[in-house]
């Protein structure tokens, strides 16, 4: 088995652009560790990583078109405020990650886990996703708009003040979430399993008074 290249210490944009050039526009970049320093720069139409491992690395100010991560683990990297439109995500996972801010619009999402990251202002409109999950994660004001949405677990998440339109979420368990101030329809609701403190908080979006 090839050993991996490894990126250590301060990465600079630089490094990145190198590799590009020296692999192919064409190609993903794959079988490659990457440890510290920042992408704050790096750009283009389409840029791909394939089993790839990032450790500590900021992402935010990278501006790519369209993004591609296959069987990469993200572990305590940022990647606040970065725009992933028409992004791929397959068999990756990210842990005790920034991802504040986060905007994934059309994108396609499966077998995706997420573990202890700070997730607040996330954006999901119009994604498809496919066995994602969600464990410890703080997710206040989330945004979660017209996804479709295939077996999610969300695990003792903070989803305060989130808000979900043109989701269906049936199936799902949400009973160890925290889900106070939460905006929703209750058809989205229809057939997740919660908790009976939480079913107070469907009652207040039915404008049910319990007495």
């Amino acid at each position: 088995m090839r050993k991996k290249p490894i990126f250590s210490g301060e990465l600079c944009p630089g490094d990145i652009l190198e590799t590009i050039r020296c692999f192919g526009s064409d190609d993903d970049l794959e079988n490659m560790s990457f440890s510290g320093g920042t992408l704050e720069g790096v750009c283009g139409r389409e840029l791909g990583f394939s089993a790839c491992t990032f450790h500590g690395v900021h992402f935010s100010g990278m501006s790519v078109m369209q993004l591609s991560f296959l069987d990469c683990v993200f572990d305590h990297c940022d990647l606040s405020g970065l725009k992933m439109e028409h992004a791929l995500l397959r068999r990756t996972e990210f842990r005790a990650c920034r991802l504040s801010g986060v905007q994934l619009d059309r994108a396609s999402m499966q077998d995706l886990l997420f573990s202890e990251c700070a997730m607040d202002y996330l954006t999901l409109a119009e994604c498809k996703m496919q066995d994602c999950e969600f464990h410890f994660c703080e997710m206040p004001n989330l945004l979660l708009y017209d996804c479709a949405v295939k077996n999610p677990v969300f695990s003792s998440c903070n989803m305060e003040h989130a808000e979900i339109r043109g989701v269906k979420l049936a199936g799902t368990d949400l009973s160890t979430c925290r889900l106070d101030g939460l905006h929703t329809d209750p058809d989205n609701l229809r057939g997740t399993r919660i908790s009976p403190q939480q079913a107070l908080i469907v009652c207040q979006l039915l404008d049910i008074r319990v007495l």
